[in-house]
């Protein structure tokens, strides 16, 4: 017998289902919704969506975690300029920025240092500097805010923020 097939007005409730499924599997609720449920997966025993990304495939990243204590011994006493992605992981923009990121990493390597600093767990910097908006982007460079750049931006407007700093 086939799985019954779901109309366009069941994907919501499906979709609702499939992340409560994923939470009660362990999976954390910001990286349940990040996963892409299709309405239904005729090949899962249960006739339940099957995710196509796992929770291991989201914490890929060139760029270093900081955290509020090892904020000043990897940012702020940093030989080399650095770019600090202040992001969450509930961000739709930050995680659309998160390869323009990793291209800058790879691209600068050694000229620049890339860092991401998670706002939802480490409150203490994001204060300090005023971050009320994300994602915010900042170069610091021997201790103090170069520039700062607020909002999703193209590759290129990001690389030419940077440039000047190098």
């Amino acid at each position: 017998m086939s799985p019954p097939r779901l109309s366009r007005a069941d994907e919501p409730r499906n979709r609702r289902e499939g992340v409560d499924n994923l939470r009660r599997a362990g999976w954390t609720s910001a990286v349940a919704h990040l996963i892409f449920l299709p309405p239904h997966d005729p090949g899962h025993p249960a006739g339940l969506p099957t995710p196509v990304l796992k929770e291991s495939d989201l914490s890929m990243s060139n760029a270093l975690d900081v955290t509020d204590s090892t904020w000043d011994s990897n940012v702020l006493q940093s030989e080399t300029p650095v770019l600090v992605d202040f992001w969450a992981p509930w961000c739709g923009p930050c995680r659309a920025m998160s390869p323009y990121i990793d291209k800058l990493a790879d691209e600068y390597d050694g000229r620049l240092k890339v860092v991401k600093l998670n706002t939802q767990d480490n409150t203490e910097v994001s204060a300090r500097y005023g971050i009320t908006s994300i994602p915010t982007f900042l170069v610091i460079k021997a201790g103090e805010v170069a520039t700062q750049i607020v909002g999703a931006q193209k590759y290129d407007s990001l690389k030419d923020a940077v440039d000047p700093h190098l």
